[in-house]
């Protein structure tokens, strides 16, 4: 099963049919994700045949987190929970970059039963078979992972011993780098899921695009190529 990235309504519906399995909803995707807005969450989840996962990050930045950027998390995952969204994608971690084990156990109850991403926070961790048995035990759902490297190839041999440590007690699923030339190099039976960006930025004429940069659309035959590979 392939997830893939929408950052606007047009993206959630765009890929609908393109095979995919699953939407991780986000916004600012050059800050790697944050969440998005109110309404956006309302409309997309309304609007999609797909489930939604969707993106709890109140800020760019680390995953160390003050007390009131956790009550915005908590704010945020009550609403994604009321407009019916599927699941929620977030990470927190202590200075000392080990699993804020308290603060996750928190969020995931307050989701509950929404399904509870731990994204690439977990790629920074000191310890990882130490983080993912932090992780299992908050009550999370799967990990978001490029196996503590850049992409996902490369750190595809830490996804294996992570695949071994869960024993089938949490999806690892890999992400970062995966495209239609990659996805060959990473799939194997110990991951059911698999997350890539699906998206293409570009540059519209005109002023405001001088102004203000660039969009991004969803790159659907990226996505449907990425599928059938995996289905073969």
């Amino acid at each position: 099963m392939l997830e893939v990235i929408a950052t606007q309504l047009s993206h959630v519906l765009a890929v609908q049919n393109t095979g995919a399995g699953r939407i991780e909803l986000c916004s600012a995707i050059g800050a790697d994700g944050l969440t998005p807005s109110a309404g956006l969450i309302e409309k997309s989840v309304a609007l999609s045949q797909l489930p939604i996962m969707v993106m709890i990050r109140p800020r760019e930045g680390d995953f160390v987190y003050a007390d009131s950027e956790i009550e915005v998390m908590k704010s945020d995952i009550a609403w994604a929970k009321k407009c019916g969204a599927a699941g929620v994608v977030l990470g927190v971690l202590n200075h000392d970059q080990t699993v804020d084990i308290r603060t996750l156990r928190t969020l995931v109850q307050l989701a509950y039963p929404m399904e509870v991403t731990f994204h690439r926070a977990f790629d920074v961790c000191i310890e990882p078979q130490q983080a993912l048995e932090a992780i299992i035990s908050a009550g999370c759902t799967r990990i978001l992972s490029s196996g503590q490297e850049r992409n996902c190839i490369e750190g595809k041999k830490m996804l294996m011993r992570m695949a071994e440590w869960a024993e089938d007690r949490i999806i690892i699923m890999p992400g970062a780098g995966i495209h239609p030339d990659t996805i060959a190099q990473i799939q194997d039976a110990a991951f059911p899921e698999y997350h890539m960006s699906g998206l293409l930025r570009f540059q519209p004429e005109g002023k405001q695009s001088e102004f203000f940069g660039g969009q991004y659309q969803s790159d659907l035959e990226k996505i449907k190529q990425t599928v059938a590979r995996l289905e073969h």
